[in-house]
């Protein structure tokens, strides 16, 4: 699924997204725009967590360190965070076309402030995508060690039901593994 070329591009994105988070933070904090010095640095958070996901990945620790329930935890985190990175987009944008705040200068621009609520939802998306793509990962290489089988339930009198449907439904299956399940059926519908 995740070849070195394509994992090595995402720890690079990532952690450039890191990099240019915190000196965007410690830029705009010094030229007194504090709303946007804030918003890089919680991105900058969140593309760190992305990394963190990106390099277990690589290292192959990926089980180790998470299972499904916690990758649904950060799913759920990167749909939050995208959230409030797109209300706050919306946001900023709103206030400088409503109250004509130019560009320039940089201490009042609500533009800077807005291009990062946007990377702020767009490493909230990251997040939700390689959460999803990850626990996809864990489930596939780590199946459970219980297998249950979905069960179909007739009702009792089994003469309504179509005998090329029962022929469907009484026959056993193989699954993935090349395991035999049957399904137990009624003796009176066979």
């Amino acid at each position: 699924m995740c070849n070195n070329c394509c994992c090595s591009f995402h720890l690079f994105t990532s952690l450039t997204g890191v990099g240019l988070g915190v000196t965007a933070f410690f830029v705009f904090f010094h030229l007194n725009n504090i709303d946007a010095g804030s918003w890089a640095l919680v991105s900058a958070v969140f593309a760190g967590v992305v990394f963190h996901l990106h390099y277990i990945k690589y290292c192959r620790n990926l089980d180790s360190y998470h299972d499904v329930n916690t990758l649904k935890g950060i799913q759920f985190l990167g749909l939050m965070v995208t959230t409030i990175g797109v209300t706050g987009t919306v946001w900023y944008i709103f206030n400088a076309v409503y109250y004509s705040i130019p560009m320039l200068p940089v201490n009042r621009s609500a533009y800077i402030a807005a291009v990062w609520t946007f990377m702020t939802a767009k490493w909230g998306l990251m997040l939700l995508i390689f959460g999803k793509i990850y626990a996809n990962v864990i489930r596939r290489e780590n199946p459970p060690l219980l297998a249950v089988s979905r069960m179909w339930f007739f009702p009792v009198g089994c003469g309504s039901f179509p005998s090329w449907l029962r022929s469907v439904f009484v026959t056993s299956e193989m699954d993935s593994k090349g395991l035999r399940s049957d399904l137990i059926v009624d003796s009176r519908c066979r």
